[in-house]
């Protein structure tokens, strides 16, 4: 074994062993089965000693989670004998619900003994588990009009083995649970005389494998045999109602509509229209009659604005925000988007709308707002493999007095450089929902193969296009004065230059969590333009592109994937004048992990990197929670770098092979992990490892 490999294969155990003992600390609490509790009067209960015999499938402390109330209760009434019942019977249900339905739960108490300052009860479990059972197959029967999938994917099961993607567990109550959702499927589709019969269960006396079928008598589809409005919500709508329902009867569609409705009312200016559904059933016809009774209620216009709460908040702010002027008439909708916009200005912890009529068609709008603390300051820490130590500071006013503009300093160091700056934001340009950003920074930088330095400024505007889709453009201007190379490359001449660099950023990010993601997905492009008529004295276009996305496979097991490319296309006098730090390199902690930082691609004649004008990057990590907060991982990345954007394409790829763990943290997950390289070339390493805060993707 090379010492490389040593190295590396000591440091991943080292971690091993830490998150084992961070698991091992957890669990103190549960070795110690004693519990005692505090009576109403101040003393103290009984000592209550609890054991379990017979236990193979769920571990002891699972099973004391499950009834430490009732151990609780017992120290207090030592005499109750129901108690140890109870929690007898709620262990046989925790093992049913596990997938043991042959289960039985004995128990034992020892009389009560003195001791020092308290009485003592001993209580014993005897656990019989019978087999581990799981289902297969779940057939669905007589379901003409839905198919198997949409109907097997109501059913909330649960699946054996350790990363929990065996067959489902047998657990009667859950297939219990999936009739009655079938049932409410059907009717939902308008099938409202379903009937659902099962689960019929057939499996062998101590078998560990069971069959479940469900027979559906699906029965007539009940359809809209009319959809009638009362004559005073009808003259209010005019024609712009919504289209009423026709075809099947689907309770929700119905619903939804009286919904619209009502929405479509108060766009029209009606602020409190009341109205109510009736359905008439025909069982005979099997149709149903939708009747929309109630009023539309007075009709209005803005007599007057008023702002209430907002103590560092200029009125005028929220007024530009609001949207809406005294004098227009009443719009719902301009209402509820003037609320929203409120919210996400990030001013106001609570946001709500008060109505008082000064007549008969004049309506007092007040505004009541409660205001969020907006200065901020936060402090940054955290290690890299490549950075090592890194600490920061940032500072922020989200209201600069009372305008709602924003200001933050910045202040970030490493072992490998320092970064600051300052940014002036004004999140709602003369109204119209546009973010513009004025900056200014100052960064130092150490990377493998030279150091930048630079001072500059961006401008920048912003504007969300749909949920979760924003647009950013802007212009950059930077000049990298005392840069240091120390490779000697004809291709790495530009090392100091200027920058000037027109920028267009799509982002979609449709993930569940930015921080810790478990559904969703998350795309990119980005496309810059630095040229000397625009400030530079180098011409360069370049595009990156990607995203990732991710499956959840089982409740504490997901899929996570990731793709990106970049391409750089040098202007006039070609590759050579194609700065280092405008290159593209790959490898790193969150790149190809087999590699350190920006060690895969093209290397000089002294073996440091001097990057490319292409690079694919792909990955692949599955995740699964160990223990609480205790994840692991394995992953595969795939990727490369190629020195002429003109020979792009998928050779000389480069691999990582490996397996993490992540400690779950409110600032996020404290990773490492460890990759092996399967394709070494001279100078590589056979195993790197890689420690720091967040995902990889």
């Amino acid at each position: 074994m090379t010492a490389p490999l040593s190295q590396a294969a000591a440091a991943l155990l080292a971690w091993l062993a830490l998150a084992l003992s961070i698991a091992a600390f957890g669990a103190c609490s549960v070795l110690d089965p004693t519990y005692q509790a505090t009576r109403a009067n101040g003393g103290r209960g009984a000592a209550v000693k609890v054991r379990f015999e017979g236990n193979r499938g769920l571990g002891e402390a699972r099973l004391r989670r499950e009834i430490e109330d009732y151990l609780l209760d017992l120290s207090r009434e030592p005499d109750r004998g129901g108690t140890v019942f109870d929690m007898a019977a709620d262990l046989g249900d925790l093992f049913r619900a596990s997938g043991y339905p042959d289960v039985e739960v004995g128990y034992e108490v020892q009389p009560l003994e003195p001791a020092a300052d308290a009485a003592r009860v001993d209580v014993t479990f005897r656990i019989s588990e019978g087999p581990l059972v799981v289902v297969d197959p779940v057939a669905v029967h007589g379901n003409d009009r839905i198919p198997d999938s949409e109907l097997l994917a109501l059913w909330r099961s649960q699946a054996a083995g350790i990363l929990g993607i065996g067959k489902p567990l047998f657990v009667v109550a859950q297939l219990e649970q999936l009739a009655e959702e079938i049932t409410r499927y059907y009717r939902g589709r308008g099938y409202l005389d379903v009937e659902v019969e099962g689960p019929l269960i057939q499996r062998d006396p101590g078998a560990a494998l069971a069959e479940a079928r469900f027979r559906v008598t699906e029965g007539a589809l009940f359809t809209v045999a009319a959809a009638i409005v009362d004559e005073e919500i009808r003259a209010a709508l005019g024609t712009s109602g919504p289209p009423a329902p026709t075809g099947a009867f689907e309770p929700a569609v119905a619903r939804d509509w009286v919904l619209e409705l009502r929405a479509q009312l108060r766009r029209l200016g009606y602020p409190d229209p009341e109205l109510r559904l009736e359905t008439e059933i025909n069982p005979h016809q099997k149709a149903a009659v939708l009747r929309v009774y109630g009023q539309p209620g007075r009709r209005a216009r803005i007599g007057e604005i008023a702002i209430v709460g907002n103590t560092t908040t200029r009125p005028s702010v929220i007024h530009k925000k609001l949207g809406i002027r005294v004098g227009e008439p009443y719009d719902g909708l301009a209402e509820e988007e003037g609320l929203r916009r409120l919210y996400l200005s990030g001013l106001f912890t609570k946001v709500r709308v008060d109505r008082e009529w000064l007549d008969d068609r004049t309506l007092k709008l007040v505004i009541v707002v409660e205001e969020t603390a907006t200065r901020e300051l936060e402090l940054l820490g955290g290690y890299g493999s490549y950075e090592r130590f890194r600490g920061g500071m940032r500072l922020s006013e989200r209201n600069v007095a009372g305008t709602g503009v924003q200001v933050s300093l910045l202040g970030r160091v490493s072992q490998r450089g320092h970064r600051s700056g300052i940014s002036v934001t004004e999140p709602d340009l003369f109204g119209t929902a546009t973010e513009m950003t004025v900056g200014g920074e100052f960064f130092q930088r150490e990377e493998p193969s030279f150091r930048d330095e630079a001072l500059g400024t961006t401008l920048s505007f912003a504007r969300r296009i749909l949920s979760g889709q924003t647009a950013r453009v802007g212009y950059t201007f930077r000049d990298h004065a005392d840069a240091q190379a120390e490779i000697v490359d004809p291709r790495s001449r530009f090392v100091d230059y200027t920058e000037g660099r027109l920028f267009l950023d799509l982002h979609n990010d449709r993930r569940d969590n930015p921080l810790f993601p478990k559904s969703g997905h998350e795309q990119f492009v980005l496309f810059e333009m630095v040229d000397e008529s625009i400030g530079a004295d180098i011409n360069l276009l370049r595009l990156r592109a990607g995203g990732s996305v991710h499956f959840p496979l089982l409740e504490r097991l997901r899929l996570v994937l990731r793709a990106e490319g970049g391409w750089l296309w040098p202007g006039k006098g070609g590759s050579s004048q194609v700065p280092l730090q405008e290159r593209f390199f790959n490898g790193g902690e969150s790149q190809v992990r087999s590699f350190r930082e920006s060690q895969l691609g093209p290397r000089d004649a002294s073996g440091n990197p001097v990057g490319g004008e292409y690079r694919n990057l792909l990955g692949a990590e599955l995740r699964t929670v160990l223990w609480r907060t205790l994840e692991g991982a394995m992953f595969v990345d795939v990727g490369n770098v190629g020195s002429s954007v003109h020979e792009f394409g998928w050779s000389n790829l480069r691999y990582g092979v490996g397996a993490g763990l992540r400690l779950v943290l409110p600032i996020g997950p404290i990773r490492v992990d460890g990759a092996w390289n399967p394709d070494r070339q001279p100078g590589d390493k056979e195993w790197v490892v890689h420690f720091s805060v967040g995902y990889p993707f």
